[in-house]
C-alpha cells in the first residue's frame, strides 16, 4: 500500500508536471467551445462532461480531464474535436442501435471480436465525418499521420466498403468475420471507446419515456390541427382516430420528416421533431406504434 500511497500523495505535483511539459489541454478550457460544437451537431442533442475516459452514452460526450496525446496544445484541442465528433457519429450514424456484445458472443474471444468491430466503426465513421464535416476531416487525417496510425496488414480490402454513403453498421458486422481473422486494429487517436453497458442503460431509460411523450405530443397536435379546420357550423368532429404517418428524409446529413395527419401534410413542432429523430437514431425507423396518439389518461 505504501507505493500506492506515495503516488495518491503526489498526484498533483505529477499532473503539474504533466502539464508544464506536454501541452496538454483541460477539459475546463476547452469545454465551452466544444460544448457549442456538439450542440451544433445534426441528430439528438446530446451533453458534453467531463469523464475518465472518451464515450458516449448516447445522452452525454465524455472527455477526460486532460488529452495530451499530441505535442502541441493546438493539435490536442483539434484531437479532443475530432473524438467529439467520432463519438457523435456512433450515436448519429447507427453503430449503438444493437447490441454488440451479443453480436459478438459467438466468437472466441468477444472481447477482440468488440476491439476488431469497433475498429470496422471507426473506418465507416470517419468516412461519415468526411461527408458532413470535410475539414475537421482533413484535420483528422493530419493527426493520425502525426502518430503514424495506418490500417494494419490485409485491412484495406475490408475497409474499402465502407467509406460509401450507403454503409451501415450491417456492412460492418458482415465483414466481422473477415476482421476477427486479421491482425489487431490498433486504435485510432480519435476513435474513443465503446461502453456497451452504459449504452444499454441510458438507451433502457429512454425508449418508454420518449414512446409516452411522443405518443401525448401527438395527440395535441392532433386536437389542435383538426379544431382549426374545423368548421364550427358542420357539426361534431369525425371521431375516427387521428392518422400520423412519416417518411424520414436524410439529406446533407440533416435528419427529417414529412409528416402527414390523415394524408394531410403538416409541420411538427420542434419538440415533437426532436423526439421523433431520437426514436429515429434509436430504431433506425419510427415504430408504427410510437404513431398512435395517445388516448385519454
Amino acid at each position: 500500500l505504501y507505493p500506492a500511497l506515495r503516488f495518491v500523495e503526489s498526484a498533483d505535483s505529477f499532473m503539474r508536471a504533466r502539464h508544464a511539459n506536454a501541452a496538454d489541454v483541460l477539459y475546463e478550457d476547452i469545454a465551452g467551445v466544444l460544448g457549442n460544437f456538439v450542440l451544433g451537431l445534426a441528430g439528438r442533442k446530446l451533453k458534453l462532461e467531463q469523464g475518465e475516459r472518451a464515450y458516449t452514452d448516447t445522452e452525454r460526450l465524455f472527455l477526460p480531464a486532460i488529452t495530451a496525446a499530441l505535442e502541441t496544445a493546438a493539435d490536442n484541442f483539434k484531437l479532443a474535436k475530432a473524438t467529439c465528433a467520432m463519438l457523435w457519429a456512433q450515436v448519429r450514424f447507427g453503430t449503438l442501435r444493437l447490441d454488440l456484445p451479443a453480436a459478438c458472443a459467438g466468437y472466441p474471444d468477444p472481447e477482440r471480436a468488440l476491439r476488431q468491430l469497433h475498429g470496422l466503426e471507426t473506418v465507416r465513421l470517419t468516412a461519415c465525418i468526411g461527408r458532413e464535416l470535410p475539414g475537421l476531416h482533413r484535420e483528422m487525417a493530419r493527426l493520425r499521420a502525426l502518430r503514424n496510425e495506418t490500417l494494419p496488414l490485409g485491412w484495406a480490402p475490408l475497409t474499402a466498403p465502407l467509406a460509401g454513403s450507403t454503409a451501415r453498421l450491417e456492412d460492418s458486422l458482415a465483414l466481422l468475420d473477415a476482421a476477427y481473422g486479421l491482425p489487431d486494429f490498433a486504435p485510432w487517436c480519435h476513435q474513443g471507446e465503446l461502453d456497451p453497458a452504459a449504452v444499454a442503460a441510458c438507451r433502457a431509460g429512454r425508449l418508454e419515456k420518449e414512446k409516452a411523450r411522443l405518443r401525448v405530443r401527438l395527440a395535441q397536435l392532433a386536437d389542435e390541427l383538426r379544431s382549426h379546420r374545423d368548421d364550427p357550423g358542420s357539426g361534431p368532429r369525425d371521431a375516427e382516430s387521428p392518422r400520423f404517418e412519416v417518411r424520414p428524409e436524410d439529406e446533407e446529413g440533416r435528419l427529417d420528416f414529412e409528416v402527414t395527419l390523415d394524408g394531410m401534410p403538416i409541420a411538427p413542432p420542434e419538440e415533437v421533431r426532436q423526439l421523433m429523430i431520437s426514436v429515429h437514431l434509436d430504431f433506425g425507423e419510427i415504430p408504427p406504434e410510437y404513431l398512435v396518439p395517445a388516448g385519454d389518461g
